[in-house]
C-alpha cells in the first residue's frame, strides 16, 4: 500500500476478532472503502474469548477474501485499540450497527475510547439489511453441527469452518436437512433444522421461535449459546460489530 496516502481523518481503523470474517464484515469493510481512501482491517490478538481460529488463521483468512484491493490492510494489533490507532497514523476507528442493543455498547465504547484519545473519533455505519441478523457467534453455532453456511461467509472461510468441524467440503449429501420433528424427532419448532431431520430445542428456542431462520442453518446450540440468543445478549465484542441480536428478528 502507498503510505503516501493514507492521510489522517482518511484512514480508518476497522477492528474486531473476526472469528470468522462473515459476509457481513466484508460489505461493511468495502462501504469503508467509499468514505475513507484506506482502511485496515485489524484483528484482535486480545480477546476474553477463546477464538476457534488462531490470529494467523484469522489475519490469513482476511487477507484472501481482500487480495487484490489496495485500498485494505490486513494486520493483527495487541493491546488497547487507541494506541494501535495512534501507532496507525489514524484518528478514525470504524464501527457496525445492527441493532439498538449494539447502539448501547458501542456508545459506551466510543466514549471511553475518547476518554483516553480525545482526538480519535469513532465512525459508524448501519449494517446492510440482509446481514442483519448474522454474526461469527450464530455462524460458527450452524457450522459446528453441519449446517450449510454458505453464502453468509466468503468461500475460503466457509471451507475452512466445514475443515475445522470436520465436514465434508463442498457439503455433501451425508447431511439431511431436515425441518421440524423429522425421523430424530426434533424438537426445534418451526425454524429449527438439524442434521438426519433432528432439530435441536435449544437452536429452535434460540432462532426458530424468534421468527427467522436463514436458509439451510443447522441445530442445536450449547445452553450458554442458547441463552445468549433468547436473551439478545450474544458477546458484545461480535468481530467488530458489537453485541445483541436483533429484539425481533425480520421473516421475509
Amino acid at each position: 500500500m502507498d503510505n503516501a496516502r493514507e492521510r489522517v481523518g482518511r484512514l480508518a481503523i476497522y477492528p474486531g476478532t473476526f472469528d470468522p470474517l462473515t459476509n457481513g464484515h466484508v460489505s461493511l469493510i468495502r462501504r469503508g472503502c467509499q468514505i475513507f481512501d484506506n482502511v485496515v482491517v485489524a484483528v484482535a490478538a486480545d480477546t476474553p474469548k477463546t477464538p476457534l481460529f488462531s490470529l494467523d488463521e484469522r489475519v490469513r483468512m482476511a487477507e484472501e477474501v481482500f487480495a487484490g484491493h489496495p485500498s485494505i490492510t490486513v494486520e493483527p494489533f495487541t493491546g488497547l485499540l487507541v494506541d494501535y490507532v495512534e501507532r496507525r497514523g489514524a484518528n478514525v476507528i470504524l464501527r457496525g450497527l445492527r441493532a439498538v442493543s449494539d447502539f448501547e455498547y458501542e456508545f459506551q465504547l466510543a466514549l471511553m475510547n475518547r476518554k483516553l484519545k480525545r482526538h480519535i473519533q469513532t465512525v459508524f455505519l448501519m449494517t446492510d439489511y440482509q446481514w442483519l441478523y448474522i454474526s461469527s457467534t450464530i455462524i460458527k453455532a450452524a457450522a459446528s453441527l453441519g449446517g450449510d453456511i454458505k453464502g453468509l461467509v466468503p468461500e475460503n472461510i466457509y471451507r475452512k469452518l466445514r475443515e475445522k468441524y470436520g465436514y465434508p467440503y463442498p457439503l455433501g449429501d451425508d447431511i439431511d436437512l431436515g425441518i421440524g420433528g423429522g425421523s430424530g424427532g426434533g424438537e426445534g419448532g418451526p425454524g429449527g433444522m438439524g442434521r438426519g431431520g433432528a432439530a435441536g430445542s435449544a437452536f429452535g428456542a434460540g432462532l426458530g421461535n424468534g421468527g427467522f431462520l436463514p436458509r439451510g442453518m443447522g441445530a442445536g446450540l450449547s445452553a450458554e449459546g442458547d441463552d445468549a440468543l433468547r436473551n439478545g445478549c450474544l458477546d458484545p465484542d461480535d468481530e467488530g460489530y458489537g453485541g445483541g441480536t436483533p429484539p425481533m428478528a425480520p421473516t421475509f
